[in-house]
């Protein structure tokens, strides 16, 4: 869509336009042109810490395997692996983390054999899905297959009743409402980004199966505070940029 927003940004000049996750300079950095970005990868860690305490429940105290179907391996799709991955190797080291691409986001069949094949091949306990509506497919193969899933982008558990450990928020809602406030309020930070992330309640994570116990809650919420706080900063994307 860049060469039309960039058509449109050039001919209504005094239109202010925001652009939902890609940042300003992904179209040219207009004076009315607005980025809303997200830090998806500390939701990912969230999500990374629940996926290794249950992969460690499953393999009898020791570090398990944990997998992930994602759609493109692009940074909005990377972000959220290298928070997971980051996260979950180190809330329990000797995590193995298994990752493979569908190179689609609407197809769930192009899904479920990659979630088949992380569970079958490596044992993973936990698929966590970053494939929009391809990747329901793997959630719907690895629930009805006795393994946990996790959701992406928003909260999941309203389609998946059984297995889901919980889902990785991007919160759109808040990101175009504080757009809109920009404009309304006169703060519109032209050719800049509105980055959204835990600080400002931008990325977290949904409803957390009731199985989930209080001390794996808790390991979550110090990873939480801590990347709020500054002293744990989790890599946005995986090492030579490549996750797969």
């Amino acid at each position: 869509m860049q060469q039309y927003a960039k058509q449109a940004l050039q001919n209504n000049s005094s239109t202010k336009f925001a652009i939902t996750d890609d940042p300003a300079a992904a179209v040219g950095g207009y004076p009315n042109e607005m980025g809303i970005t997200y830090k998806t990868e500390q939701g990912g860690c969230l999500v990374g810490v629940l996926a290794a305490k249950e992969a460690q429940k499953t393999n009898n105290g020791n570090a398990g395997t944990i997998g992930v179907v994602g759609g493109y391996e692009i940074p909005p799709v990377d972000s959220y692996i290298a928070g997971y991955k980051y996260c979950a190797q180190n809330a329990v080291p000797g995590t193995k983390v298994v990752i493979k691409y569908s190179n689609n986001f609407n197809d769930p069949t192009k899904c479920s054999p990659l979630a088949k094949q992380e569970i079958d091949q490596n044992n993973a306990s936990v698929i966590f899905q970053v494939a929009g509506g391809c990747g329901d497919g793997a959630l719907a193969y690895a629930t009805q297959n006795g393994v946990w899933g996790i959701g992406v982008d928003s909260d999941e558990s309203s389609t998946f009743h059984h297995l889901l450990l919980t889902s990785a928020l991007k919160k759109t809602d808040v990101g175009v409402e504080n757009a809109i406030l920009a404009a309304f309020h006169h703060h519109w930070k032209g050719g800049h980004d509105f980055v959204l992330d835990l600080q400002n309640n931008g990325v977290g994570v949904g409803k957390i199966d009731k199985s989930v116990p209080g001390s794996w809650k808790s390991l979550m919420n110090k990873y939480k505070a801590n990347m709020i706080n500054g002293n744990i900063k989790v890599p946005d994307h995986c090492p030579n940029n490549s996750c797969g």
